[in-house]
C-alpha cells in the first residue's frame, strides 16, 4: 500500500489474540500500519475507505516454509496473497533470486508478499536431493556441506544484500563466533 491514511470499516473484526471477534469495526491504517481499530471509530473526512461489512478482517497469515522458485515465482507470489498469506520465508531457494525476488516485491515491481530467505540450502554428503528434475538449477548451485562452507556461505548472503533478513543476520552472529 502507498504512504497516506485508509479506513475499513463496517468489518468483523478477528484479531489472532483470543479475543472475540468485533463486529462492525473501523480499522484505521496509516503509512501501512494500523493505527486504531474500534468499533466506536469515526475515520476522518477525505481519506479512503473501504467498506467491510459482512466480511472479516484479519491479520495477514505467515507461511513459514515455501518454495517459491520451485512453486514457479510469477504464479505463486501473487497466489500467496490471494490465500491471505501477506509474509513468507523461502527455505532453499538460490540466495541471488531470492533476493532478487524480496527487492522486486519490496519495491512494488513485483507483486507478492513479503519475502524472508534463508539464504544457502544446507544440505550434507551425499546430498538429500541427488539432482534431476532440474533441482540442482533451482535448489543445489549453492548448497552448504561443511562448516567452512556455512561460514563463507554467510559472508556471501550478507554481503549481497544490503538489507539482510533476521535469518541471515543471526547466520552472521554464528559465523563470526567460530
Amino acid at each position: 500500500m502507498t504512504a497516506g491514511t485508509l479506513a475499513v470499516t463496517g468489518g468483523r473484526v478477528w484479531d489472532g489474540t483470543g479475543s472475540a471477534p468485533l463486529d462492525g469495526a473501523t480499522v484505521l491504517i496509516e503509512d501501512g500500519r494500523i493505527t486504531a481499530l474500534s468499533a466506536g471509530i469515526e475515520p476522518p473526512a477525505g481519506i479512503e475507505r473501504i467498506e467491510a461489512g459482512g466480511r472479516f478482517v484479519m491479520p495477514g497469515l505467515i507461511d513459514s516454509h515455501v518454495h517459491v522458485l520451485l512453486s514457479g515465482e510469477d504464479q505463486s507470489l501473487p497466489a500467496f496473497l490471494g490465500a491471505g498469506v501477506t509474509s513468507v520465508r523461502d527455505v532453499g531457494g538460490r540466495t541471488d533470486e531470492m533476493l532478487r525476488l524480496r527487492e522486486e516485491v519490496a519495491s512494488g515491481s513485483r507483486v507478492g508478499p513479503r519475502v524472508f530467505t534463508h539464504g544457502p540450502l544446507l544440505d550434507g554428503d551425499p546430498t538429500i536431493f541427488p539432482g534431476g528434475a532440474g533441482m540442482d538449477s533451482i535448489l543445489h548451485t549453492e548448497a552448504l556441506k561443511t562448516p567452512e562452507e556455512g561460514s563463507a556461505g554467510c559472508a556471501t548472503s550478507s554481503s549481497v544484500a544490503s538489507t539482510a533478513s533476521s535469518s541471515t543476520r543471526a547466520c552472521d552472529r554464528t559465523s563470526s563466533a567460530r
